[in-house]
């Protein structure tokens, strides 16, 4: 999925501004834990929105000339078969509504390649689910289901099922009200996603997943539609397993620094923090995050050291360490889309400079939570005021 500057996401085209905002707000309504939602009603209204997308891509397709009049009404009739064919009784809505967003990825990979080519003599991971995939009757919702259950791959589990322990194999299907601390993962059909959106899904340990309806150039590889969407979820996966099971990470303290962050009345300001809140959790695994495995400092006292705030550390880790390269910020295809209009002619300062904003609002943000001393100097040690009264009782 392509992240894109606030501002400038994709207007008109095949859905309005207002459409895409409600569709958005029922997808994070899906996945926000809360006890008081219909989500019947809720993944009904997706699926529906769903549906007709899928339609328009189709549509597209034709006019593009990327498929012939057979095809089409094959797609058709697959399109037909997938939506009559959903379990209404599954009361996993939120896997529901990603297992018939799977079998829309598998229709739009079917008809994008041609399946008659030898396939690349080391075939990646990848290409590999999906030929097991396509080998069942991947049309009809619960012997989909049933096929993907029994995959080999653990990474596309995650659409409809939670490993609760991960030292065993042990899956559970999504509930009504998740676990707050256990990810979700979601297919949404939106081609372009915002840094602050995703951010925000980030934050409450929710990993979006896109959907491509033909052969898309991701991170410099084409990729079939399947892959394309597989692609996510693997970063999901990293998101998941680097920044919550290897390092522990505080998702309160990150989600206290950037409400705090969002307070400022400056736009470029808000955005720029988020954007390298973006690039640190994304792009390094939260590798530049305190860790709750750190030499058992406390989360808070690891925040005051310095190297968080410190702009050519931060600096060194993005360009240094992860090798963010200035093709990458450049490319449209890639991080380029996350760059301001205005600054995409010199994507590196900007990133310099939004770098020099987030240490300073993180080091503000630092200093309020610092524990403060009283007035008039240091505070004393519980020692020297007992040694203090006790010279005061004797004093003649």
């Amino acid at each position: 999925m392509l992240i894109k500057f606030n501002e400038h996401f994709q207007r008109g085209g095949k859905i309005s501004r207002e459409e895409r905002d409600n569709y958005l707000k029922l997808c994070n309504q899906l996945t926000s834990r809360s006890q008081d939602i219909d989500y019947r009603l809720i993944s009904s209204q997706i699926l529906k929105f769903l549906h007709k997308d899928v339609m328009v891509d189709i549509s597209e397709l034709v006019e593009k000339n990327k498929i012939n009049k057979e095809v089409e009404e094959n797609m058709l009739f697959d399109v037909e078969q997938i939506f009559t064919s959903i379990d209404d009784s599954d009361q996993n809505f939120i896997g529901k509504v990603n297992i018939v967003s799977l079998q829309c990825v598998m229709m739009f990979s079917e008809y994008s390649i041609d399946h008659k080519e030898e396939p690349p003599a080391d075939p990646d991971r990848d290409y590999q689910i999906y030929k097991e995939l396509r080998s069942s009757d991947w049309r009809n919702y619960r012997s989909f289901l049933q096929d993907l259950e029994k995959t080999s791959d653990d990474a596309i589990k995650k659409l409809y099922w939670v490993t609760r322990d991960h030292n065993s194999k042990r899956l559970t299907p999504y509930g009504i009200a998740e676990d707050k601390n256990v990810p979700i993962f979601i297919i949404i059909k939106l081609k372009f996603i915002t840094v602050t959106e995703i951010i925000q899904s980030y934050l409450n340990k929710v990993c979006y997943c896109g959907i491509t309806s033909e052969v898309t150039i991701t991170d410099g590889n084409k990729l079939i539609p399947f892959q394309f969407t597989r692609h996510d979820i693997l970063h999901g996966g990293f998101f998941e397993s680097f920044c919550f099971r290897e390092r522990e990470i505080d998702l309160d303290d990150l989600r206290a620094f950037y409400t705090y962050s969002q307070l400022s009345e400056n736009k470029e300001e808000k955005y720029a923090v988020s954007l390298m809140l973006f690039l640190l959790m994304h792009e390094t695994q939260c590798g530049y995050f305190p860790s709750k495995h750190n030499l058992g400092k406390g989360m808070r006292k690891q925040w005051t050291t310095s190297v968080y705030t410190n702009p050519e550390d931060v600096s060194q880790q993005l360009f240094g360490a992860i090798g963010i390269t200035e093709e990458r910020i450049t490319n449209l295809g890639d991080l380029g889309m996350s760059i301001p209009l205005e600054s995409r002619g010199t994507p590196r300062k900007y990133i310099e400079e939004a770098i020099g904003i987030y240490c300073k609002k993180l080091q503000e943000w630092i200093d309020t939570i610092k524990p403060k001393s009283p007035a008039g100097g240091h505070r004393q040690t519980k020692k020297r005021r007992n040694r203090t009264k006790k010279h005061k009782k004797y004093k003649s």
